[in-house]
Order: C-alpha cells, then sequence, then structure tokens
C-alpha cells in the first residue's frame, strides 16, 4: 500500500514541457517486457510516500519520479 503522508516541503511547480517529457517516457515505460527486466532496479511500491499537501499534478510527477516505471513494480518483494 502506498502511503500518504502530508509535507510542508517547498515545491516546485511542474511546467508544461517537463509533463510533455513524463508522458513520453510513460509511452517508453509501457512497452517494457517485465520477463526481461532486472529485479534489483525495480522499486518497492511500499517505499513509495503519496505527498498529499502537493497539487494533482505535482502528486501525480513526484510518485512516477519515486516509482520510476508505475507499470512494472514490486509488492513487498513480489512482482
Amino acid at each position: 500500500m502506498v502511503r500518504k503522508t502530508e509535507q510542508n516541503k517547498e515545491f516546485t511547480p511542474v511546467t508544461k514541457e517537463e509533463v510533455r517529457t513524463l508522458l513520453k517516457q510513460l509511452e517508453e515505460m509501457k512497452s517494457v517486457d517485465i520477463r526481461t527486466v532486472e529485479r534489483s532496479t525495480l522499486v518497492d511500491i511500499n517505499t513509495v510516500e503519496i505527498n498529499t499537501s502537493l497539487p494533482p499534478t505535482e502528486r501525480i510527477v513526484d510518485y512516477i519520479r519515486q516509482i520510476k516505471n508505475p507499470y512494472c513494480y514490486l509488492d513487498h518483494g513480489g512482482w
């Protein structure tokens, strides 16, 4: 389960260019063949924290930065 936190850290709003870049990266991530992924490179979703104090767009970007690939991650150490 992803943990929710309310951190009062300063944040820099995400630019439109960053969103475009992220969308391109997501398309690439979607095409990854999970049978070829090195397990040691995957992030366990239980280590991800959702910062509920961020606006929705920044929250999504922060989540993707933490999870690395939202289509391929570990859940309690398993696929």
